[in-house]
């Protein structure tokens, strides 16, 4: 059933299709948006679909991963990525979840992505690309999508609702079509009490529900907001 749930987190985004379509460009790609809306989920994904064995992915809230990242001299990190076996004979595909955990990360990016042959796909706090921190010499060389909490239609799909209903809900609701506005009706006021984080959706306990929504927006303030 897990299982199940995380398929569903993967397939249902409407963003993904167009994440899909970068995978194979040049530019580097960045996704934004607050904290735990599936951001690292979709990375994750993205990952998985790309063919070739050249590829890493790492997550910059772990110390040894984000300390590959704070060599001095840049060559030295391709150096130390080559230990996860990267190789600069082939096209690299680089993914680094939680970028807003190292500053310098942008020039690094930068670096590489002009002196090897590197794709990277890069996630981070909303707040944390507000900061401007990709240098403006990046410009032409990155494209930003900005990741939102789930759409009512998305919310219906991870309720269980098929793909194809719940996409259709909106024709339905433009019609004022009474049976479904009954059917739905109960689905909407759980959207409006508790949101469109994926976690607090996916969570069957109420009482759980209030304490997941409290936890991400205190951190949301504390870690983005705040800083």
């Amino acid at each position: 059933m897990e299982y199940k749930l995380i398929r569903d987190m993967f397939y249902t985004r409407e963003i993904l299709s167009k994440l899909e379509k970068e995978l194979l460009t040049k530019e580097i790609i960045v996704l934004t948006g607050m904290r735990q809306i599936g951001k690292t989920t979709l990375l994750k994904h993205l990952f998985s679909l790309v063919a070739s064995q050249n590829k890493a992915i790492f997550d910059l809230e772990n110390p040894l991963q984000r300390k590959i990242f704070e060599a001095e001299n840049y060559d030295a990190i391709w150096q130390g990525l080559a230990e996860y076996g990267l190789k600069n004979t082939e096209r690299a595909f680089i993914f680094i979840d939680e970028m807003q955990n190292l500053p310098e990360i942008s020039k690094v990016v930068k670096y590489l992505y002009d002196h090897y042959q590197v794709k990277f796909f890069l996630t981070g706090s909303s707040s944390f690309y507000l900061r401007n921190l990709f240098p403006e010499s990046m410009a032409g060389r990155k494209i930003i999508f900005e990741l939102f909490p789930l759409t009512f239609s998305e919310f219906l799909v991870f309720k269980g609702v098929s793909r194809e209903e719940a996409f259709d809900f909106e024709d339905k609701a433009k019609k004022k079509n009474r049976i479904a506005y009954e059917l739905y009706l109960p689905f909407y006021q759980e959207f409006m009490d508790y949101g469109g984080c994926p976690a607090v959706v996916l969570e069957k306990d109420y009482a759980r529900k209030k304490e997941l929504m409290q936890e991400i927006f205190t951190s949301y303030f504390e870690k983005d907001v705040r800083n």
